[in-house]
């Protein structure tokens, strides 16, 4: 009886931990739109000389054309970006913006039309 819980706590561990640990490659994306406006999120290697450094950068393609605000990034945790990338991209679909890519995640799109301007520029940390 003992072995079968120390069974069921070790799989629920796990499970636990391969859920909130999902990390994105470098390069992972999403694409949002609203009406005619497109946003676009992206997580980045932050420093070549370190190989664990990342960056979230956040684009207004359609009104501000190749400005990149970087919102959060990291020396040594690449999750860390992932999870604010994620986060920010749920944010976005909170408020009405259709998001494709790989950090969209499984729920996707929200509907679009109405004019959310998510301007929540979030500060840069870790």
């Amino acid at each position: 009886m003992r072995s079968s819980k120390k069974l069921t706590f070790s799989a629920a561990l796990v499970i636990t931990f391969s859920s909130t640990s999902a990390w994105c490659a470098e390069g992972a994306s999403a694409n949002c739109k609203n009406g005619q406006m497109v946003r676009k999120v992206e997580i980045a290697q932050a420093d070549a000389a370190q190989p664990n450094s990342c960056a979230v950068s956040y684009l207004k393609e359609t009104e501000n054309p190749g400005a990149t605000q970087i919102l959060w990034q990291a020396k040594n945790d690449k999750e860390y970006c992932s999870t604010k990338a994620k986060a920010f991209v749920e944010k976005l679909q909170s408020m009405g913006w259709a998001c494709e890519g790989e950090l969209a995640g499984a729920a996707a799109t929200a509907p679009t039309g109405t004019d959310a301007g998510a301007d929540a520029a979030a500060p840069t940390g870790k």
